[in-house]
């Protein structure tokens, strides 16, 4: 039977690209499609009333948008209607502590990590099903340019946000948690930077094993959840690192992204720093783009849309690595990783690929069919559909 599906989108500009290239498929096999938008919530409610007269496989929705919508006081309309709910997180489950808590009972949570496939069936055992869900990319549309004749050399597409993170420290830290947090705070760092395969809740957990410290794990997700810029601060350390290690070797990289005009070397003539502008702006600049250059955000077991934007857009992409990624480039040549033990060889990677434009076409057009095959949200769409299937 024809499928009915509900799309909510309109509060973030990247999560609605994401969306709209997943609803492709669904369009594709002839779904009835309804788009929630929470621009224009009450209009937008109003037409969904039409919809929901006949009954509804599955809500799709990013990063919880939604997901507790309430008509009647203290009844999520999503139980109301009995409808499926597909939650696909891009971020740390623990940035979402409220919503998953109290997520509508046919909840089926999709992570872009297996670690936060783990730590949602640990910690959230509220959830009805969880499962992984790499990021897709985004078919390049555009006119192919040649490798060798685009104009931009190194890309990066992102922001630097170890100044937002202040913003995440309660001010009453130590009274919260019970502790001198800024010993806890100095060691989970300093292990997070120097153990690159560590994630915020082992490094937690096993310091508070280390100080003796008997906690159950809903205290435990609580201390995660409080210090958790100290994962931003960790992701940003490796970020900055790697474009500051490449201007001072000579080579030139354009960066478009919130946060960086706050680096000391922001005016350094081997920068080209612009604000941020829309993700579709962003596949254009990947267009003309010889490197994408992607830092993972401590996702060490999953995946990021810049590695599969690159690639379809026909750049070589150079990454640093995580156990996901590891395993699908194993063995093949579309790739360029380097592990961040040994961050100081990237220039040499990144020289290195610039000097040899003669086999780069070979190189990306093998990215460009692997990504186009097997990394694209249309195909994250099918994974998505045998889950609604499973759990309707």
């Amino acid at each position: 039977m024809k499928k009915r599906v509900i799309f909510i989108r309109g509060t973030w500009e990247t999560l609605d690209v994401f969306s709209k290239g997943m609803e492709q498929h669904f369009v594709e096999i002839g779904a009835d499609i309804f788009v929630l938008d929470t621009n224009n919530l009450l209009v937008s409610l109003g037409k969904l009333y039409d919809f929901i007269q006949n009954p509804v496989d599955a809500v799709i929705t990013f990063n919880n948008v939604g997901l507790n919508i309430e008509l009647t006081q203290g009844k999520r309309l999503w139980d109301e209607l009995n409808v499926l709910c597909i939650n696909i997180l891009v971020d740390h489950p623990v940035c979402y502590m409220q919503e998953l808590q109290l997520a509508p009972v046919k909840t089926v949570v999709l992570c872009v990590d297996k670690n936060h496939v783990d730590f949602i069936r640990r910690f959230f055992p509220n959830v009805m099903a969880v499962h992984f869900l790499p990021h897709g990319g985004m078919v390049w549309e555009g006119k192919n340019i040649l490798w060798e004749e685009r104009n931009i050399d190194v890309l990066y597409a992102g922001g630097l946000h170890k100044n937002v993170a202040a913003g995440y420290i309660p001010q009453n830290l130590d009274e919260i948690c019970g502790m001198d947090s800024s010993v806890l705070c100095e060691k989970i760092l300093e292990r997070l930077i120097d153990d690159t395969e560590c994630t915020l809740e082992g490094a937690i957990e096993d310091y508070m094993k280390e100080q003796s410290l008997m906690i159950n794990d809903a205290q435990l997700l609580q201390y995660i959840r409080l210090f958790r810029f100290l994962d931003v601060y960790s992701s940003s350390y490796y970020r900055e690192r790697a474009v500051k290690m490449l201007i001072e070797n000579g080579i030139h990289v354009t960066i478009y992204g919130h946060g960086w005009d706050k680096c000391d070397w922001i005016s350094h003539p081997n920068i080209e720093y612009h604000r941020n502008v829309s993700p579709e702006e962003i596949l254009t600049l990947m267009g003309r783009t010889k490197i994408v250059l992607n830092s993972m955000p401590n996702f060490k077991n999953g995946s990021h849309e810049r590695i599969f934007n690159g690639m379809l857009a026909g750049a070589a992409v150079v990454s640093d690595t995580s156990c996901y990624i590891e395993e699908e480039a194993e063995g093949r040549e579309y790739l360029y990783m380097y592990n961040l033990k040994r961050q100081q060889e990237l220039p040499d990677i990144i020289k290195d690929i610039l000097s040899h434009p003669d086999k780069m076409e070979e190189v990306t057009s093998a990215a460009y069919d692997v990504a186009e095959e097997y990394h694209t949200w249309h195909k994250r769409a099918q994974m998505v559909e045998k889950y609604i299937e499973i759990y309707q």
